[in-house]
């Protein structure tokens, strides 16, 4: 057990590392998926500001409702494009000149200031806070929003990021955090960042846990914790953490569609440095063209000064891999030409023992070819022999049959003959018409017509009946009644076995109209049990010639 124990605990922290791993790859996937799905995140900002901008079309707006619009439609593209933040704030610089309101014109420089220094551009940040605003009309409650443009503008840097030793922009941080809320987002991000240059690494972490719990995911208060808490494990040396963290905090930039991205251009950077030059490379591209639509030049500048590094490293890489594939491809081409070689050798001696085969082969083909010629002339043969004798059977069979009956039919019409000539001759017109109107001769006459029909048939095929009832449904199958040998539907299908298929002539021969005939053969064939269309080619099938006979 002891021993067990052990093991388990030595396995932990190679357990722990796989689960770190396999945590960066599931983060890294994470952030490929959001990067292939970003265009949905830019709509989702650009239908926020499509609504604002039609509620500023509603024909009662006021000038202060618009003005108010104009800023939270700013502070959308504050983090996605710079052109068209400062045009709505210059936008509302008009308006405010235009209302003489001195507090909204001050907010407005202030805000353009802001923007201005974030951006990079700094001519245009000092002559709108240090020229065109008059500080001594500044209100109490527009200190903090001074403070942190001066601040952007002292900095240089742009953003909330990095971390400045100039006195400057030291100064106008310790009055923000004079003026700030010690709870607010910016005071708490300001205190990290005083701990982190005095390597006070367990307040700032603790500050930072804090903050990562308290803000909701993909917002940017949630992407600059994670950056900061990326540079806390940075400075302790803990890469893992520290690329876990930047991982989240790209993630978040791409979520909340910001385009003035820290984030994702230091994730290449750690990437890179890791030796992961690809991801590095794609995520350096993705942080130019982010930069380029936002049009700031200083992260245009950050971007610049390590992607020609990373893409020098990546375009190697590709060399190397090209390199690596050409030498694999002449190896793979000189085994293949040892191949061609080896089979060319096989070829020609499998060339020699085919064609001693082919020639067995053509001498059984030809035996074989004679056989089956020989067995298929033996099979026609039978056949028509088969045939022939059926065909004399049935041909003596009916003319015996019809000689019989003829000779009857000759006998019974001389001796009606004598009778219609003794009634004329006594001149016994009533009794001759009584004869005449008499159709028991007739049908006497028909009846013995079938019963020599049937049993010439049955002769020839004495299995018809149960081999017809075979192809219909069991509960359509024919019982013939006491001493009847075939019904109507029968003798038509006989006839139709005998080669007459016209239902006119069965008509005909059986003392029926045309229709009838019809629908009996219709209402036969709809209760067979195999289809319509083979069902009287099968009856044309049932019995063979019987040498008995």
């Amino acid at each position: 057990m002891r021993r067990l124990l052990l093991s388990i605990l030595m396995l932990l922290p190679a357990v722990g590392y796989s689960i770190g791993v396999e945590s960066t790859v599931s983060l890294l996937d994470r952030l490929d998926s959001a990067l292939a799905h970003s265009d949905e995140f830019v709509s989702m900002r650009l239908s926020r500001v499509a609504s604002m901008r039609q509620a500023q079309e509603s024909p009662h707006i006021s000038r202060e409702q618009i003005y108010d619009l104009n800023i939270a439609i700013s502070r959308e593209f504050e983090a996605f494009q710079f052109d068209s933040t400062v045009n709505y704030l210059y936008w509302n610089l008009g308006i405010a000149r235009e209302l003489g309101d001195q507090y909204k014109l001050n907010q407005t420089l202030i805000a353009l200031g802001n923007a201005h220094a974030k951006a990079g551009y700094d001519l245009e940040a000092n002559s709108l806070l240090n020229q065109q605003l008059d500080t001594t009309t500044l209100e109490k409650s527009l200190l903090d929003e001074y403070y942190m443009a001066q601040y952007y503008l002292s900095s240089g840097d742009g953003s909330m990021g990095e971390y400045s030793s100039n006195s400057r922009a030291e100064y106008y941080r310790n009055r923000l955090m004079e003026v700030l809320s010690i709870e607010s987002f910016e005071y708490r991000i300001f205190r990290v960042q005083q701990f982190l240059e005095r390597g006070e690494l367990d307040k700032a972490e603790r500050v930072l846990e804090l903050m990562y719990d308290e803000y909701p995911t993909d917002s940017r208060e949630q992407s600059a914790t994670t950056y900061h808490l990326s540079k806390l494990y940075e400075l302790r040396g803990d890469d893992e953490q520290q690329l876990h963290y930047a991982i989240i905090a790209a993630l978040c930039e791409v979520r909340s569609a910001v385009r003035d991205n820290v984030a994702i251009n230091e994730l290449a950077s750690i990437l890179f440095d890791r030796g992961e030059v690809t991801r590095a490379f794609r995520l350096s591209r993705v942080a130019l063209d982010y930069a380029l639509i936002f049009n700031a030049k200083t992260r245009v500048w950050q971007v610049a000064s390590i992607l020609p590094t990373i893409e020098s490293a990546y375009r190697a890489k590709q060399q190397k891999q090209n390199n690596q594939i050409y030498v694999f491809m002449t190896i793979v081409l000189v085994l293949a030409m040892m191949l061609v070689v080896i089979h060319l050798v096989q070829r020609i001696q499998r060339e020699k023992l085919d064609r001693t085969q082919q020639q067995l082969q053509e001498a059984n083909i030809n035996l074989v070819s004679n056989n089956e010629s020989l067995q298929l002339a033996n099979r026609q043969l039978n056949q028509l022999n088969n045939d022939i004798a059926e065909a004399n059977a049935v041909k003596e069979e009916y003319i015996a049959l019809f000689l019989r009956v003829y000779s009857e039919c000759i006998d019974k019409m001389e001796g009606l003959q004598r009778r219609m000539r003794k009634l004329a001759t006594h001149e016994n017109i009533n009794e001759l018409k009584r004869e005449l109107s008499k159709s028991d001769l007739v049908d006497d006459e028909l009846v013995y017509f079938y019963e020599m029909f049937d049993n010439a048939f049955l002769r020839l095929y004495p299995n018809f009946v149960s081999e017809f009832n075979s192809l219909l449904e069991e509960d359509a199958r024919i019982e013939l009644k006491k001493d009847e040998k075939l019904n109507t539907e029968l003798r038509i299908f006989a006839l139709i076995r005998l080669g007459i298929n016209d239902s006119s002539k069965i008509a005909a021969l059986l003392r029926y109209s045309v229709n009838t005939i019809y629908n009996y053969r219709a209402k036969v064939k709809n209760k067979a049990c195999v289809s319509r269309e083979d069902f009287e080619e099968r009856i044309k099938k049932i019995g063979s010639f019987q040498s008995g006979l």
